[in-house]
């Protein structure tokens, strides 16, 4: 069984009149579509102010969360020499921010998605675990750990005078 659904949109007649006025401007008539509709959105005014201060919103809320995954300054320069994946580099950068504190796996998730990433959807917890067990690699030596809560989150731990002399051993 089979169920034929047939809408239309634009009657015979306009038909007619679409292919005679493409016709006599010499263009087909997906392209006088094409122009008709550019027409009507530049006609239609301005974008709402809503959106626009919306989008405002959004921009201040990316260049904040930009902020929270970037490593404090005293760690750039480690965390510029371990090789760390944009993901990686976020979710590290995200734990050092956090000074020891745990950080659950729900903002990690969100700091790897804003790292740059083409995922268009947020990393899950295991995508976040596998993250760490790379990150944990690299970082050895370095006098950072990263440490599992089980079932939280994580937190980076810094032994005292290791982490601003690094000796940084790059893991395969």
């Amino acid at each position: 069984m089979s169920i034929d659904l047939k809408v239309t949109l634009i009657t015979p007649e306009l038909r007619d009149r679409i292919a005679a006025e493409a016709k006599a401007r010499g263009m087909s008539q997906s392209a006088l579509g094409r122009i008709a509709i550019r027409g009507w959105l530049n006609w239609a005014g301005p974008r709402d102010a809503r959106v626009e201060a919306l989008e405002e919103e959004v921009e201040h809320l990316r260049h904040l969360l930009a902020e929270l995954t970037k490593p404090p300054p005293e760690f750039v320069p480690l965390v510029d020499m371990l090789s760390l994946t944009p993901a990686q580099a976020a979710i590290l950068g995200r734990l050092l921010r956090a000074k020891g504190e745990v950080v659950p796996y729900e903002a990690l998730s969100v700091a790897a998605a804003a790292s740059g990433t083409a995922r268009v959807d947020f990393p899950g917890y295991n995508t976040v675990k596998t993250q760490a067990f790379h990150i944990r690699r690299k970082v050895v030596g370095s006098g950072i750990r990263v440490e599992a809560v089980c079932g939280i989150g994580l937190r980076a731990v810094v032994e005292p005078g290791e982490a601003a002399a690094p000796k940084v051993t790059t893991a395969r």
